[in-house]
């Protein structure tokens, strides 16, 4: 796999192509991509409704592929917009094809993930134990369906279909809410709690799938329509960059607050920070395929643009992650003597390990320290063993007195800090990118 990727930086015959074979290359590549996500989909759903178990193990190969396509398409993008002089509309392709894949990519590792919570519904629990079960295939129906629909959008660049899509999401929205509250609200529950837990994961990872496949539509609106204008200098670029960062660390500190000291004054100052993060990350990818396509930057300055493209989504999502936690922190609020706070020390500690590798991953960004972003990784294994320890002790509770909402609640916390680790290591990483190509 290596070398395929180290020929694939290496690819002089997509270089040398004609601009519009080379866009074309683009368009198949994606669509490929796109067959792959909607095939891992699809084997995912006959894993977790119909017990197919056996294909849930080819799974993981497509994720790899998935991976390696998006990897090549992201690149190919970049040698694109610095080595050519696209038009207005070929910027806006390539800006928002960057984009899609990285929905793309994400819906194929959301896909793989309820795989693989399929493999341990069906060793360790019969059907008949599991809730929901059809309200929650029909979310995953209506998300394949918004899948579908954005790519066709995407083949037909047609505006009006990628809209459609956000109609199909406030129907998997309504069915997450329902799912939720029949989940949350089972009481003196006899065994185990978590089967409960696996399906409110399952459920948190579809509403993500469709949130994606949303987005795909709305880039088709960003490709058709335009976008807005560039502030056009590459220290503008940082300074927004490092304004939203502190906004994401202030949204961080906030949920924290909300989560574990019960400040619920705090948590209402998110949702107006949250909107700035969002208008920070649209100004700024739209200032990255400018800068791009305008300023004919060297190839130092095309990795620093290329980079920010894309730890800017990561300290977005890292963002509404922490908006996340904030209104899970409302719902905890009305169970402050539950057995199952115990576990809140080992998961502030998650928490604030995941702080610190923010707070570093932004130092090494400052400093363009390659050193200090890898250092990230390393707590990311911290952060991984305490999810571990956490899942495990909610996982295994039985004979649950009252509602079980509480540990269905926690479940949710434990996913949404991992994650946000997750993000955090990525721009450890991409600041290792900028500099090792450098050097």
């Amino acid at each position: 796999m290596q070398a395929k990727i180290n020929n694939l930086f290496n690819d002089r015959k997509f270089q040398k192509n004609s601009f519009k074979k080379n866009i074309q290359s683009l368009k198949q590549d994606i669509f490929r991509m796109g067959s792959l996500v909607e095939e891992s989909c699809t084997l995912t759903h006959r894993a977790l409704f119909y017990r197919e178990i056996a294909i849930s193990y080819q799974i993981p190969f497509l994720d790899k592929k998935i991976d390696f396509l998006y990897r090549k398409i992201e690149f190919n993008c970049l040698s694109l917009i610095t080595l050519e002089s696209p038009n207005a509309q070929n910027s806006r392709f390539i800006g928002a094809y960057m984009q899609i894949v990285r929905d793309l990519e994400r819906i194929g590792d959301y896909a793989q993930e309820i795989s693989e919570i399929a493999r341990l519904l069906a060793s360790l629990y019969s059907p008949n134990e599991l809730l929901c079960m059809l309200e929650i295939k029909q979310m995953f129906h209506q998300t394949q369906l918004m899948l579908s629909k954005s790519l066709e959008a995407l083949a037909n660049l047609d505006a009006e279909v990628g809209l459609q899509v956000k109609q199909l999401d406030s129907i998997v929205d309504d069915l997450d809410r329902e799912v939720y509250s029949t989940l949350a609200s089972q009481r003196n529950v006899k065994g185990k709690v978590e089967p409960l837990l696996l399906l409110g994961l399952v459920i948190r990872n579809i509403e993500r799938m469709a949130d994606h496949a949303t987005n795909i539509g709305k880039r088709v609106g960003y490709i058709v329509n335009g976008y807005r204008h560039c502030k056009g200098k590459i220290n503008d670029l940082k300074q927004d960059t490092f304004r939203m960062a502190a906004l994401v660390k202030n949204s961080f500190h906030l949920s924290h607050e909300a989560l574990f000291y019960q400040n619920l004054a705090s948590a209402e100052k998110i949702t107006p920070i949250e909107r700035k993060i969002d208008e920070f990350y649209r100004q700024i990818q739209s200032d990255c395929v400018f800068l791009m396509t305008l300023q004919a930057p060297d190839g130092k300055d095309s990795r620093l643009i290329g980079a920010y493209m894309q730890l800017v989504r990561d300290l977005e999502r890292i963002g509404d992650y922490a908006q996340d936690l904030s209104e899970i922190a409302y719902k905890l609020s009305r169970y402050p003597a539950h057995p199952s706070m115990s576990c809140m020390s080992q998961i502030e500690e998650m928490f604030n390990h995941t702080q610190i590798m923010l707070a570093k991953s932004l130092v090494a960004l400052a400093d363009l320290d390659a050193e200090v972003g890898q250092r990230v990784k390393q707590l990311d294994l911290t952060v991984n063993r305490l999810y571990q320890q956490v899942y495990t002790t909610l996982a295994s509770q039985q004979d649950v007195k009252g509602v079980i909402e509480p540990l269905l609640l926690l479940a949710f916390v434990i996913r949404h800090i991992e994650r946000m680790a997750d993000h955090a290591t990525n721009i450890g990483q991409r600041v290792a990118f900028i500099v090792v190509s450098d050097s």
